[in-house]
């Protein structure tokens, strides 16, 4: 197999940590590399990533990559465990992915923006609905270790990366304790912290400036 991805970005870590998880062998394209960026633009127009091939098929999104890589490369770790547990955790790793990852990138993006283009409405916007799911998942997090219970699953790999920019972008209050230590128990794991290690001569990228911390 072969991923197009970037170490530093959230959306190739969450693939990556369900690599990790599992020790599932690939061919890392790194898309810092000319030749592998060549190749995802002939594979996806949009050249949006991660992007992976498996002999015939190519999987686009990070979500159906992880479901891909079950059904297809199953391993010890069952990231999507069957019946009603995994409505939940597909549940949760939808509500990860938009509305923790999407108003995070929204208020990156615009701090990419030249600054007569910047849209200081929307980024209010994006700070007040992460506000209101940071309460929501702690609350959501009494009394659990992982989004779903007690398993590691597809919607801690969406957590990760989605909570640990969300963080750098616009603190968890410290009166969200759940909150605070599921991020901590996150970033302890061997494969999250494996994504965030690759990921760390890229910190410049981050145009808010990276905190000196994680």
């Amino acid at each position: 197999m072969k991923l197009y991805s970037h170490p530093f970005s959230s959306y190739s870590q969450k693939v990556l940590i369900a690599l990790y998880e599992n020790g599932t062998p690939f061919d890392y394209r790194d898309l810092e590399e000319s030749a592998a960026k060549a190749e995802l633009a002939a594979l996806w127009p949009l050249k949006r990533f991660p992007v992976l091939v498996d002999g015939e098929r190519t999987i686009l999104e990070a979500t159906t990559i992880i479901e891909h890589l079950q059904l297809h490369h199953p391993g010890r770790v069952r990231l999507i465990p069957d019946g009603s547990a995994g409505i939940e955790v597909r549940m949760l790793d939808r509500i990860f992915d938009n509305y923790v990852m999407t108003p995070m990138q929204k208020i990156v993006g615009n701090q990419l923006r030249a600054e007569g283009d910047r849209d200081a409405h929307g980024v209010l916007e994006a700070r007040g609905a992460l506000d209101k799911i940071y309460a929501w998942l702690d609350e959501h997090l009494a009394g659990r270790i992982w989004a779903s219970g007690a398993n590691f699953t597809l919607a801690d790999c969406a957590a990760a990366p989605s909570l640990f920019y969300a963080d750098w972008a616009h603190e968890i209050p410290s009166a969200h304790g759940n909150l605070r230590a599921y991020r901590a128990r996150l970033l302890a794991r061997a494969s999250v912290t494996r994504a965030v290690d690759e990921a760390r001569p890229y910190r410049q990228y981050f145009p808010l400036g990276a905190p000196n911390r994680d």
